[in-house]
This record gives C-alpha cells, sequence and structure tokens, in this order.
C-alpha cells in the first residue's frame, strides 16, 4: 500500500546545501554503492526509469510548504479603489514563497477560495533562518579570501518521501541511508569541516491522503518528460535555472560538471491528476551511466482554475 512518511530534520551545524529531492538522490546512490556494489546501484537506478518505486519532494522549513502558483482574480470590473487593494494584496503574496501546512491542505480541498486569504501578519515573522557569508583564507598565489554561504538556523527542516513499491524501498535499507546521510556522513557540501549535519526523525504523514483533482501542486524542483511537456499549454508554473556538478569521487574526474538544465519550481500547479511527473535524465556525455533525479512530487489539488 501507498504511504507517505516525513523526514523531520534538525541541525547540529550550519549547511552550505540547499535540502532538495535531487541531492538526496544522488546521496543516496553514493550509499547504496557503498553497501551494495555498482551492479546494485545499476539495478536501484533502473527501477527508477519507468515506474519509481518511491518520489522525494524537497525541503522545507516544517509546517510549511511551498505557496501554490494560482492565478488570482481578474480586477477589470473593480472600481478604482477595489483594484488599489488587489494590487496591493497581490504584491504581499508575490513576497510570500511558503504557507502552513494547514492552509496549504485548506487550498486543496477548496476551503480556501482566494489566496490572498493568506495574507496576515503572522507570516511575516515565521523563518527563523539566519545566511551568513563566512569568509575563509584561499591558499594560493594571490592569497586573496574567498566568500562562502552557510545557513545557520535554529528552525527545523522536513520533507517527504512517497513510497509507491514498498519491497524496493525496504531491500534498499532507504530509511537507514537517510539516517547515515543526514546524522552520521553529512548531507551537501562541506561535511569534511563538519557541515551538514542534523537530528532525524522519520513519521508517517497521512494528511494528503484523502485529497484529489484534477490538478497536481508540484513540491520539488523537476524536469516534465517529453510525453508530459503539453501539460505546460494549462499549468501556472515557474522555472530556474540548475547547475549541476557530480559529487564525491566522481566531482575529481575530467569533467565533473553536468549539463545546465531549466527546471520546474516548487509550488507549480500541474494540469494533471498523476501522483508525479518528470524522469531520471542523463547530463554527462563522457558518462552516460550518470542519471540526474528529476521526478516531482504532486500533492493533488481540487479546484478549478
Amino acid at each position: 500500500m501507498k504511504k507517505i512518511i516525513k523526514i523531520n530534520l534538525k541541525a547540529k551545524s550550519s549547511f552550505s546545501t540547499a535540502i532538495r529531492a535531487d541531492i538526496i538522490f544522488g546521496q543516496i546512490c553514493w550509499s547504496v554503492i557503498h553497501d551494495k556494489g555498482e551492479d546494485q546501484l545499476k539495478y536501484f537506478l533502473n527501477c527508477f526509469q519507468n515506474n519509481p518505486p518511491f518520489i522525494i519532494s524537497d525541503g522545507f522549513i516544517d509546517g510549511y510548504l511551498p505557496k501554490p502558483i494560482i492565478p488570482t482574480n481578474r480586477i477589470e470590473k473593480l472600481s478604482k479603489k477595489e483594484k488599489s487593494i488587489k494590487i496591493d494584496e497581490a504584491k504581499k503574496l508575490k513576497k510570500l514563497k511558503l504557507i502552513k501546512t494547514k492552509d496549504f491542505i485548506n487550498i486543496c480541498n477548496r476551503r480556501m477560495d482566494n489566496t490572498a486569504e493568506l495574507i496576515d501578519s503572522e507570516y511575516s515573522s515565521f523563518l527563523n533562518i539566519e545566511k551568513q557569508t563566512i569568509r575563509n583564507n584561499i591558499k594560493n598565489k594571490e592569497n586573496g579570501l574567498f566568500s562562502q554561504k552557510e545557513i545557520w538556523t535554529n528552525s527545523e527542516y522536513s520533507f517527504f518521501i512517497k513510497i509507491i513499491n514498498k519491497d524496493i524501498f525496504d531491500s534498499f535499507l532507504i530509511e537507514k541511508y537517510i539516517y547515515q546521510i543526514f546524522e552520521i556522513y553529512g548531507y551537501g557540501a562541506k561535511t569534511s569541516i563538519g557541515k551538514g549535519f542534523f537530528d532525524v526523525k522519520i513519521e508517517d504523514f497521512n494528511h494528503f491522503d484523502n485529497l484529489s483533482g484534477d490538478y497536481g501542486i508540484l513540491l520539488s524542483h523537476c524536469i516534465l518528460n517529453r510525453e508530459e511537456k503539453n501539460l505546460l499549454k494549462d499549468s501556472y508554473y515557474k522555472i530556474e535555472l540548475k547547475y549541476g556538478k557530480l559529487g564525491k569521487s566522481k566531482s575529481l574526474s575530467n569533467n565533473p560538471f553536468k549539463k545546465p538544465l531549466i527546471q520546474i519550481k516548487p509550488g507549480s500547479v500541474i494540469k494533471t491528476n498523476k501522483e508525479y511527473v518528470g524522469g531520471m535524465i542523463n547530463l554527462i556525455d563522457s558518462q552516460k551511466e550518470v542519471l540526474d533525479y528529476n521526478y516531482g512530487m504532486l500533492i493533488p489539488l481540487n479546484k478549478d482554475l
């Protein structure tokens, strides 16, 4: 039976890498190859070519999810004063990136008819995050400094995994690897100097179970596959350019950089009732075996847009 689990993360150090589905998946792959060998990694990746055994979301501040990109009501027939109010509301909404999980679910269930209802002073102070630019010494002939951005926060983060094939999920010890990645080995860049370590708690999450609709809200960056491109015609979305790079030992190869790609951002509303969109993409011509995770987890939206 399909289910969603929620992974709760409390930072024990600063971290340099955003919590994203593609990066989490990449580190799971390194755990598979170290624990089970290259042949099992090939089998694991092959499982994701058509019918993925599980789908990962991006990470968000715990208790919050991306604000859905829903079109605002037309204002042509409003009075000048009413138009001014609506324009002011739209400006405030544009700045709002995350909303409370309960508000997200209310939108999915059509219990919130207009995103303007989200405008509330309580949203202005929930981001308890400090981003600092740390300057470090650099050893080269110029003896200069380089800047390195790190995230310091007291807020907890969380992400979701939708388990579609529990047998494969369990056989590859995915929950064990999640604990290892975040608690023991460290997540993302600069783990060798103590960055990217978290306390981890995993729990079942059923708040999305009864949702349904003809649209879906993305919870992770993704790229639609060729057959899904036509979905964009009736969708509402934002895009982002990603420059990827190989990790671990492969970062020392002659060409560690992946092809740049354009991903659809979380919060985008896609015209489909599928559980997920996207797929695996090869981004390095010289290394055909290197695949990039670009599945997008979708939460059903019961709304006429």
